[in-house]
């Protein structure tokens, strides 16, 4: 081969190489978004589970406070 097909080579295989950068960025940046919407979902859940549990604590205290009368 002539060095002048290894330099074509050579810079195929780079732009290759930036290619798949490139695509493995874009995932990245994929997943990160993904796993922000899903921190914000379990915020979200973790809001109603606290409002839940306490209406729960309200109600049993209710409920111990009748069977104790």
């Amino acid at each position: 081969m002539s060095r002048l097909d290894n330099a074509v080579n050579r810079l195929d295989a780079a732009v290759r190489r930036l290619e798949a950068a490139g695509m493995s960025d874009q995932r990245a940046a994929s997943l990160e978004a993904e796993l922000a919407a899903e921190r914000e979902k379990y915020a979200q859940l973790a809001v109603t589970t606290d409002h839940v549990g306490a209406q729960l604590n309200q109600t049993i205290d209710r409920l111990k406070f009748i069977l104790d009368a």
